[in-house]
């Protein structure tokens, strides 16, 4: 698990508008929620907006559409390797990475906070956000919203007196961004920041705004998520070995002509080469951004692109990757998502061997089926812990049993619960990482109880520990007790057990990468 899954598709970057028919002063912030956006007739209800763009220093351009009726967006950057495209269509948030590979964000955390940046653009229920006033300083009005279960607030800062929106801090979710506005002009009928600027910790945006136009009637489709790339080339199933070193899943791939590597198939990553992989292949890299793990700290990333890319028979074309340091010195990299949403998976432990298909049935009987969420880009269903319930990652990339996040255990104070004293510790991308021993008597998967299974309990404040969407990160130690399937386009995962379900211990791995 790694923070690059949230920087392929940051939140938010789109400019935000406030019309300018009438006092604008007066109506850009209105009692209860603060209005970034409005629709004021005879204004158009729709805004195109054409920007330049820079995106971890990779340059090129941005074309943003806003529905200042419903707070509907879509956006698409296009900046070589680094581009990407994010939107909300009404009821889901949507992103798509440079391949154009779409991705519906279906936790219940990315649609709320959907929700309150539509309200921001303009959208007027049925929701009921609140705000409170938030000390503030002489020339600047700040607010802070909150709706719901949403784990954070927004803040919203306004320069007085013109009331314009300066500055967004969105807190939800594991990665908060900070969104900047400013140099506001008159375009039409509408008032544009025509600078926008927004980090998350990993990765920067810029976009600098050279044309505005207003329109009458924008297609639905004009927000609704691509079509998924037709770029995957497989006739019925291919099987690759499963090396388990380290207790983690390595396959064996090629990229374009180079020869073959060995990476980890982890469902709790994005695609990724070491450096050393890249300059083996001669890949051209482009951008420099962060990205991180279950350590505190991060590395450096950088973007490239396989032209052709093969596991077994399956060839795909076009696949991005990010070029990072994991600290692994015996693998080269990792496949994940990028995979897993385009074909069905089945790491069959029992056999060791990891069998794709472009139609999840082609893999025959499965075992007993699970509902998953896949909008961080993994895995994710419901379980309990000794009757406490929360959503898990399922992590083929993680060599432990299960991760309990900081939050989680502080809520639900978890280290005073099981008496836990005995430091672990672990290491990998972002540095080294600490957790506290424990057990927990019964673990809740679907229709599946563990006994006397090894936790972790989270004390890390930084990194992937501290997310707190999340009750538990579940690897290895875990999931080979059963043969796993996974299909992301069906939304759904499969357990077949083929070991004891009692007494599984928490194995301290050689290196996590993860």
């Amino acid at each position: 698990m790694r923070g690059a899954v949230l920087r392929t598709w940051p939140l938010v970057t789109l400019a935000l508008v406030a019309l300018s028919s009438g006092d604008v002063a007066s109506r850009a912030v209105e009692p209860a929620i603060p209005r970034v956006a409005a629709l004021a007739a005879p204004g158009p209800r729709f805004v195109v907006i054409q920007s330049y763009a820079w995106v971890d220093g990779v340059a090129g351009t941005a074309t943003e559409t806003l529905d200042l009726s419903t707070g509907r967006y879509a956006e698409q950057i296009h900046v070589g390797t680094a581009s990407y495209g994010d939107g909300f269509d009404g009821k889901h948030r949507w992103s798509n990475d440079a391949s154009g590979m779409p991705l519906i964000d279906d936790s219940s955390d990315g649609a709320l906070d959907a929700l309150v940046w539509a309200h921001l653009f303009g959208r007027t229920g049925p929701e009921h956000l609140t705000t409170r006033g938030l000390p503030s300083n002489e020339g600047h009005k700040r607010l802070r919203i909150r709706y719901g279960a949403l784990t954070g607030p927004v803040d919203v800062t306004l320069d007085l007196p013109q009331l314009h929106v300066s500055r967004v801090d969105d807190f939800s979710g594991e990665s908060p961004s900070s969104t900047r506005y400013s140099d506001y002009r008159v375009a039409g009928n509408a008032i544009i920041p025509f600078r926008t600027d927004t980090a998350n910790g990993f990765s920067t945006t810029r976009l600098r705004v050279r044309s505005v136009r207003g329109a009458v009637m924008v297609s639905n489709r004009a927000f609704a998520p691509l079509e998924s790339p037709r770029d995957v080339e497989l006739i019925g199933i291919t099987a690759v070995p499963m090396d388990l070193r380290h207790h983690q899943v390595v396959v064996p791939i090629r990229i374009d002509q180079g020869p073959t590597l060995n990476v980890l198939f982890d469902s709790g990553s994005t695609n990724y080469l070491s450096p050393r992989a890249a300059r083996l292949l001669g890949l051209p890299l482009e951008g420099s951004a962060k990205s991180g793990g279950f350590g505190a700290g991060t590395v450096d990333e950088r973007y490239t692109v396989a032209r052709r890319l093969r596991i077994g028979r399956a060839q795909l074309s076009n696949i991005p990757f990010s070029v990072l340091d994991d600290g692994a010195r015996d693998t080269d990299g990792a496949i994940g998502c990028e995979i897993l949403l385009r074909l069905a998976v089945r790491f069959d432990f029992s056999r060791q061997i990891v069998q794709l298909a472009r139609d999840r049935r082609s893999l025959g009987e499965l075992g007993t089926s699970l509902p998953i969420r896949t909008g961080s880009c993994q895995a994710e269903t419901d379980a309990t812990i000794d009757g406490l319930r929360g959503q898990i990652g399922v992590d083929t990339g993680s060599a432990t049993g299960i991760d309990i996040m900081t939050p989680f255990v502080n809520e639900h104070r978890l280290i005073k619960r099981y008496w836990a004293w005995r430091s672990i510790t672990g290491s990998g991308i972002g540095g080294s990482t600490r957790e506290l021993l424990a057990y927990a008597n019964v673990f809740g998967l679907g229709a599946f109880r563990l006994h006397d299974v090894g936790l972790g309990l989270g004390t890390m404040t930084k990194g992937a520990f501290a997310d707190p969407t999340m009750m538990a990160n579940v690897g290895i130690a875990v999931l080979s007790r059963f043969n796993v399937s996974l299909d992301y386009r069906s939304h759904h995962m499969w357990l077949d057990p083929i070991a004891s379900l009692d007494g599984i211990p928490y194995e301290i791995p050689y290196n996590r990468s993860r």
